[in-house]
């Protein structure tokens, strides 16, 4: 499965434009190899969105063949759009909570659910600890968390990789970053734990930017 994820800025007085835009992606449903899209506001100046596609040649086909340019002009976007950048990433293994992966998480989110973004730089030689440390130790401790429906372990070619968790709701995914958290990260060396650089992400969606 491919991910893209993808993260904009918008001008605080085109915060509403761009969410009555995004709306317009759900005439996305039927691309050939689209799996599902969702996505939320970080903050007031910043929105994410999160695409599922079954692998990288469906996502192109839909930008070069499909509907992505009538939708994008129909729906005025890149009038409101400050700037955005757009990085792919292939799912490695997927991370099972209440449902098996994130696509059938997704499917079945609740009004309140919330998405959790780790998005990691590690450099090689710390790549096969950090990938050790996520299969033995954060795999099965998130498997076991209240409240985590589902997610995906993710990476490209160059040592970016993306933990990205969907919870039933904020209150949830909280309650495991304050307990659950900090009894993992003792178990483990902090060169495993700790990443080059992290950069997290974390917003309940937007129900009506969902497209299944």
């Amino acid at each position: 499965m491919l991910l893209k994820w993808i993260v904009c800025q918008v001008a605080k007085q085109d915060h509403d434009a761009f969410a009555v835009s995004q709306e317009a992606w759900k005439g996305m449903a039927n691309e050939p190899g689209f799996l599902g899209q969702c996505g939320g506001w970080k903050d007031a100046k910043t929105a994410c969105i999160l695409g599922l596609w079954e692998n990288a040649e469906a996502q192109h086909k839909f930008l070069t063949e499909g509907s992505h340019d009538s939708i994008l002009s129909g729906s005025q976007q890149g009038e409101v759009l400050k700037s955005w950048t757009t990085t792919l990433l292939e799912q490695r293994f997927p991370m099972p909570g209440q449902f098996p992966d994130l696509q059938s998480a997704l499917d079945s989110a609740p009004e309140a659910a919330f998405l959790r973004v780790a998005d990691c730089w590690v450099p090689p030689e710390q790549k096969g600890a950090f990938l050790k440390a996520q299969e033995s130790t954060w795999l099965p401790a998130m498997q076991k968390a209240n409240g985590m429906l589902g997610g995906a372990f993710c990476s490209d070619d160059v040592g970016r990789f993306m933990v990205v968790t969907l919870w039933q709701s904020e209150k949830h995914h909280q309650r495991y970053a304050e307990e659950d958290l900090p009894k993992l990260l003792k178990r483990i060396s902090e060169k495993e734990a700790v990443p080059h650089r992290l950069k997290g992400y974390a917003f309940p969606l937007q129900r009506s930017w969902t497209v299944r």
